[in-house]
């Protein structure tokens, strides 16, 4: 899959979003700088909780 974040901002301004938020693992160092270098900013860590049933 392609990544197109212009295309995905486009449509959210188009639709009258005030911006776009991107959730991504802490541990995808990469992909954080890719998104930095599109002027994109990290405002805090996030923990995602999950209990599985067995």
């Amino acid at each position: 899959m392609a990544i197109r974040p212009a295309r995905t901002e486009d449509w959210a301004k188009a639709s009258g979003a005030a911006g776009v938020r991107l959730p991504s693992g802490e541990t995808r160092v990469g992909a954080h700088a890719f998104y930095r270098s599109l002027g994109y900013a990290g405002t805090n860590m996030q923990l995602n909780l999950r209990k599985m049933f067995d």
